[in-house]
């Protein structure tokens, strides 16, 4: 056996017994390629030291041979040639790791945190950013709210000054009304004004060019108002019963503007409703 090697052994044996390389796999489960590796003394192709010896010991069982005096050989032929050719090898060059200086971690320190700190201004920004345009939001929302309303006013302003206009028209080119007018004994008009209808009605009253009420006139409720001239204007004409001098006023009388109701009363014009009637 010392003039053969493991393969050769291996092999003819298998041969002898008639066995094929397809056989022994099924029956050892060793793989065919680790058959034919240790048949042709190729045992750098087996997947260490450690399966080397367990398959040659389990292959020569399966032939009938001692397992002991082959693997012996092989440590022998295998193992020790390996250590040899280890012992020659140069020792391994250890390469020496460079040394990172000192500061190198206080860099990455001061980038960490500078990259927190830009990343708390950007968010800072947005949040500023969104809360402005909810203010934006908000402020428009405000101001379609208080349109109407000014709308409203400037729509009192301009009917006020309408009827202001027409009031001093209606006096300068009717100078015999305002002959009768000082020539009569009346001197003041007398204006009450109730809420009706379940709601009554908002109201603003000028006596003699100076506003004297402004507000609501509830239903059940009365003002009464005396001067030589009085405007009113009404925003809900139906809940209101208005009287000059103690007789109802026909609603048909006012000017509507804007769903406001308005109307000038003055001595003159009470005197002619007089003489009408």
């Amino acid at each position: 056996m010392q003039n053969e090697s493991i393969g050769s052994i291996l092999y003819e044996t298998r041969i002898r017994l008639g066995k094929s390389v397809k056989e022994v796999e099924l029956d050892t489960k060793i793989r065919a390629k680790y058959i034919d590796a240790m048949e042709h003394d190729d045992f750098m192709s087996l997947p260490g030291s450690v399966y080397a010896q367990g398959f040659l010991k389990v292959y020569a069982n399966y032939l009938g041979l001692d397992p002991v005096p082959l693997v012996q050989l092989y440590k022998s032929t295998y193992l020790e040639r390996n250590n040899y050719d280890m012992q020659k090898m140069p020792p391994k060059i250890r390469v020496k790791k460079k040394k990172r200086p000192r500061w190198f971690k206080l860099a990455i320190a001061l980038g960490v945190i500078a990259s927190i700190f830009v990343g708390l201004i950007v968010w800072g920004a947005v949040v500023q950013n969104m809360a402005k345009d909810r203010k934006i939001i908000v402020q428009n929302i405000k101001t379609r709210k208080t349109k109407p309303t000014v709308v409203a006013s400037a729509t009192t302003s301009t009917t006020e000054k309408r009827a202001q206009e027409q009031s001093s028209t209606n006096e300068s080119s009717s100078p015999s009304s305002h002959r009768t007018g000082e020539n009569s004994n009346l001197q003041q008009i007398k204006l009450k004004l109730t809420g009706t209808d379940g709601t009554g009605s908002w109201v603003r009253v000028t006596v003699d060019e100076e506003k004297k009420f402004e507000g609501l006139i509830s239903d059940g409720t009365s003002r009464t108002f005396k001067g030589k001239s009085i405007s009113i204007r009404v925003g809900n004409i139906a809940g209101l019963e208005i009287l000059l001098n103690g007789k109802k006023v026909s609603k048909d009388d006012f000017e509507i503007t804007n769903g406001i109701a308005s109307k000038n009363f003055s001595v003159s014009s009470a005197e002619s409703s007089n003489g009408q009637r």
